[in-house]
């Protein structure tokens, strides 16, 4: 949800406590922002690649298992797909 928020020249030092709890930021969050001529975009940043990584890996895997299928066929798969495009 966009909303617009003016702030007075006293209050800008309660602006990251502001940003802080309206993206309800933790400890290990990370922030990108994005920087245009008369404006700041902040944002959240997305996990890290490696535990994103790791997330689609450990779902990739438990499928294969649920499918039943042998390291061998995934890799002979791999290679056929990698030929193939």
């Amino acid at each position: 949800m966009s909303r617009v928020k003016t702030v007075r020249a006293d209050e800008i030092g309660d602006l990251g406590i502001e940003i802080r709890e309206h993206l309800a930021l933790k400890a290990e969050d990370s922030l990108v922002l994005v920087e245009g001529e008369d404006f700041v975009l902040v944002k959240r940043a997305g996990a890290p690649a490696r535990e994103r990584f790791e997330e689609i890996s450990s779902r990739t895997q438990s499928r294969l298992e649920r499918l039943g299928l042998e390291p061998d066929e995934v890799e002979r798969a791999v290679r056929w797909a990698r030929e193939s495009s």
